[in-house]
């Protein structure tokens, strides 16, 4: 777990800021300044309940950033420490869950499906997942006990909503091979769970219109980017690809091993348990295909490919082929980990660059490294005390690193904005003169729709002066786009109840 989960992020706690991090760093600070004057949860955004159980470390007077990717960690271990426990049971030896579990969860570490940590929820849906799974592989498992194991998979899903085919693969799973009592009480439990956690934070929020409304937003802003979705299910894909070789190369041997055990004698035994891992190696490139797919979406595939290989591992006939199968294990288990071996030897130095991050923030040398810092510098210079602030182009982490809110949910993002309102650059102006924040950044990020429309439309409220620029430096982190910050210099409006 230290050198295949922990090393990995380590060396990232004290990066620059990224984009899908700052996502939901935005809504963990909203979270907690909601929750901590008495309002309840903001009524905006997804379930986010990652960010709502991280939203403490807002509370705090170090680096939100650091903290955030600190906390992601460990929950990183804590689901390493039970993907193992579960490939020792299924594979039935402690050997071969070792360097299973150091070939796939190095690869679940790589960068581009974390980035430098907090990027997603997916490891935190990971423990009530894998928990649930750990649970199911007792060989005695009573209707209460399923009951427990259905809660866990509704936890699972809630914490990432995409891994909902994963629910229905436990309940197929368990209906086929436990019956349908059993399968009626796994059913039972996890309505009962998903009912009590939505009645609290729905309760919290205000009611479910919010909620609602998110999802379709999100909709909506996934129909803006249809053009791109197979260039980024492609680019996703080559992605993962390189940084699942190993495993992908494991799991295509475990394949082979089963293919002539699954016709012969004992095919029902052996196919029927490889059909379930091979169903939770599948399951996730839902995710990716029917919207817009990243590398990340498929780093899921994993837990389900380490599986096979488990059961691949135990199915072998003879001892000789499992000894030249464990063999062949450790070697792929040794070429993973040469790069942690690596990182691992600025081990020392990474703790220390992260203590001091924490502490004392990205240094001043550091903020030209990146367009992110850059930013946040010009609109700290613009803005007044206490003033809030919109962006364009998903550039949510200028959020927590200027400490400013927008005037409205519905203003945090105006390439959302422009994208709800039709792509109607009048409405979009007319809209922040009735609402008008201190500063706005307009992006000229070329991904989402419309950025020199939203850029048009702030300067024709005739409220604002552009007041600095973010260049576009490729020898930057995120200098592939750059914008203007723009300060309120009329009167503006305060009419901020945007629908």
């Amino acid at each position: 777990m230290i050198i295949a989960v922990a090393v990995p992020r380590i060396a990232g706690l004290s990066g620059f800021p990224l984009t899908d991090e700052g996502y939901y760093a935005y809504y963990a600070m909203r979270i907690g300044e909601s929750l901590a004057s008495g309002q309840g949860l903001p009524g905006d955004g997804y379930l986010m309940l990652y960010p709502m159980l991280t939203s403490w470390v807002f509370f705090l007077p170090e680096n939100p950033f650091v903290l955030l990717r600190t906390v992601d960690l460990l929950v990183a271990v804590a689901a390493g420490l039970l993907l193992f426990r579960i490939l020792a049971r299924e594979s039935g030896s402690l050997a071969v869950a070792a360097l299973l579990s150091a070939s796939f969860l190095l690869a679940m570490s790589a960068g581009p499906f974390i980035q430098n940590g907090f990027k997603n929820s997916f490891f935190a849906a990971y423990i009530p997942l894998f928990l649930a799974m750990s649970f199911s592989q007792a060989e005695t498992v009573t209707r209460s006990r399923w009951a427990v194991i259905g809660a866990l998979v509704a936890a699972c899903v809630l914490l990432r909503e995409s891994f909902a085919p994963f629910a229905l693969l436990a309940a197929v799973a368990v209906w086929i091979r436990h019956g349908i009592r059993n399968v009626i009480a796994l059913c039972l439990g996890a309505v009962l769970a998903a009912v009590i956690i939505l009645l609290v934070v729905l309760s919290a929020r205000g009611g479910l219109a919010g909620l609602i409304e998110s999802y379709q937003d999100a909709a909506i802003s996934f129909a803006a980017l249809q053009g791109q979705k197979n260039a980024l299910f492609l680019s996703g894909a080559t992605t993962a690809i390189q940084m699942a070789r190993i495993p992908l190369l494991v799991t295509a041997a475990a394949v082979v091993a089963l293919l002539p055990q699954a016709c012969g004698t004992h095919r029902h035994a052996v196919s029927g348990r490889a059909w379930f891992w091979l169903a939770a190696s599948l399951l996730p490139l839902i995710e990716p295909a029917s919207k817009i797919g990243f590398a990340y979406h498929f780093s899921a595939c994993l837990p389900g490919m380490a599986g096979l290989c488990a059961w691949a591992w135990r199915s072998l006939t003879t001892e000789r082929w499992k000894t030249l199968a464990t063999g062949a294990l450790a070697v792929a288990a040794a070429f993973s980990l040469v790069p942690a071996w690596q990182m691992a030897s600025l081990l020392p130095t990474g703790l220390k660059e992260a203590r001091r991050t924490a502490e004392m923030g990205w240094s001043k040398e550091l903020h030209g490294g990146t367009n992110y810092l850059i930013a946040a510098d010009l609109i700290r210079g613009a803005a007044p005390q206490g003033g809030t602030l919109s962006v364009s182009g998903f550039m949510y982490p200028l959020f927590p690193l200027t400490d400013l809110r927008p005037p409205s949910p519905a203003l945090s993002d105006l390439s959302l904005a422009l994208i709800k309102g039709q792509m109607d650059g009048d409405h979009l102006s007319a809209t922040l003169r009735a609402c008008s924040p201190d500063v706005i950044l307009t992006s000229n990020r070329t991904e989402f729709p419309g950025a020199d429309i939203v850029d048009a439309s702030v300067r024709a409220t005739g409220l604002y002066e552009k007041v600095g620029e973010v260049e576009v430096d490729p020898t930057r982190a995120y200098g592939t786009f750059g914008g203007n910050v723009y300060r309120k210099v009329g009167e503006g409006g305060s009419a901020c109840e945007i629908e």
